[in-house]
Order: structure tokens, then C-alpha cells, then sequence
């Protein structure tokens, strides 16, 4: 169900469809000859490091307007050697992809932010739209999980982005605005719900420059977030209790 769902599909939004996938296959294959990886996460990281070289200048970050788009589709980021989040995350998607490792974009169409930062609520950028990527990966022969990257900003890490867990804490399950949204190929009542843990049907993936575009399936991912939050906290306390007996 992964794999039908979230490797072989060659689309994850509205982006203008491109051949992708023989292209960043070819060049992966490049860079894992010359890196070794135990696992599929380590697979996913180095992916995340090295997919953006396979143009120069490598492809990096630009912001689009808010609720807009710059380049949108992969051959598009490579063609102009940049994107805003959205873009970056369909290009970093369909690179993992496209060597086996199941991947989805993720995003807010708006953050949940303090009056002071965002005094005119969602109209303010502050409070706008964001995207990053999640991967089915795991480490060192255990089972597989979802783990997200927020592309291209921390290399070598995974579960680390600006976001969390300070923004993603904030927002709302089941808001059409301020939920946490995941990609899906197929409408989401007919996928497995084990593979997707604390991920809850919603009506479509949000599209805040195409609210009137609401063909792409998707789950509420908020509350794995939330839960993801606790873990970090309970894991960091009891590394403390563990130095603390030493």
C-alpha cells in the first residue's frame, strides 16, 4: 500500500507533470556509488544533502509571494536552479521516490501565530503557507516510520526543521486553515491506517494558490505532530535521567 501510494505515483499535487523519475534516478545512482548508507534513512538524508547539486549552481531557496508560486515542477526547480518551499518539496519528494523510499509533501496553508507576530491573522506572511517532506524510513533494521525534513535547511539531520516543534505545536486539528496536511495518491478510506499512525482522513490537500483546486487526497497529520512534540520532550528527559545516574 506505501509503495502503490507513495513511491510509484508520478504526481503529489497540481505541479505540470514531468518525466522525473528516470532523470533523478540516474543521477542518485551517481551519488550512491560514491556514498555508502546502512539503511534507508541514511539513504534519505544523503538524498536531502545531494539531490539539489544535480544542477550548477545547485538548487536553492527562493520565496515566492505569499499564497503564490514561483517554479513548480522538477524540471522547472532545474531549469532555474531555485524554489520556494513548495517546489523544493515536490523536487525533494520525487528524488527520494524515485530510488524506492516512500515520500509526501507536507504543509500548513497557515501558521497559528501571537497577535504581535501576525496582527491581521492569516492575511500577514508571517502566517502563511508552508510545505516541507515526509519519508516512510527507518534505522538499522527497524521498522519503518514517517520522518519528516524541512528540505534542503538541515543537512544531515532528520525530524529538525525551523517549524518544530514551536510552530507545529500550535496548530489546530480538524481547521481547515491551521490543520497539518499530508499528501496522498489514493483517497485516504482506503489505505491501511497502520502505515499512517495518528494520520486522520481529510477532505483534500489545501492549496492556498488554488483554494478552488480540491482534487489532491490527503490526511490531518496534526496530532502526529503534536505527539511527535511529546516524544522529543520524553526521550530528552530521560537522556538527562540517564546522565544524571552516571
Amino acid at each position: 500500500k506505501v509503495f502503490l501510494n507513495d513511491v510509484l505515483p508520478y504526481s503529489v499535487l497540481s505541479e505540470p507533470r514531468d518525466n522525473w523519475r528516470h532523470v533523478l534516478f540516474r543521477y542518485l545512482r551517481k551519488i550512491f556509488r560514491l556514498h555508502k548508507v546502512a539503511d534507508s534513512m541514511e539513504a534519505a538524508i544523503l538524498i536531502n544533502e545531494k539531490a539539489w547539486e544535480i544542477v550548477s549552481p545547485k538548487i536553492k531557496f527562493v520565496a515566492a509571494p505569499p499564497n503564490e508560486l514561483n517554479h513548480y515542477s522538477p524540471f522547472e526547480v532545474m531549469q532555474s536552479h531555485n524554489a520556494s518551499c513548495t517546489g523544493l518539496s515536490i523536487f525533494l519528494t520525487f528524488a527520494l521516490r524515485s530510488v524506492g523510499l516512500p515520500a509526501r509533501v507536507v504543509g500548513v496553508p497557515h501558521w497559528v501565530k501571537s497577535k504581535s507576530l501576525c496582527p491581521h491573522k492569516d492575511k500577514d506572511p508571517r502566517c502563511g503557507n508552508h510545505n516541507w517532506v515526509e519519508s516512510y524510513v527507518g534505522r538499522n533494521g527497524a521498522l519503518a516510520e514517517w520522518h519528516f525534513f524541512d528540505q534542503d535547511s538541515s543537512p544531515g539531520k532528520i525530524d529538525v526543521g525551523w517549524f518544530f516543534p514551536s510552530d507545529t505545536d500550535n496548530q489546530v486539528s480538524n481547521s481547515r486553515n491551521h490543520s497539518i496536511y499530508a499528501t496522498s495518491w489514493a483517497h485516504t478510506k482506503h489505505l491501511r491506517k497502520d502505515f499512517y499512525p495518528l494520520n486522520k482522513p481529510a477532505s483534500n490537500f489545501p492549496m492556498v494558490w488554488d483554494w478552488k483546486d480540491e482534487s489532491i487526497p490527503a490526511w490531518d497529520v496534526t496530532k502526529w505532530y503534536h505527539w511527535k512534540s511529546k516524544k522529543e520532550v520524553r526521550e530528552s528527559m530521560q537522556k538527562q535521567d540517564e546522565i544524571s545516574l552516571q
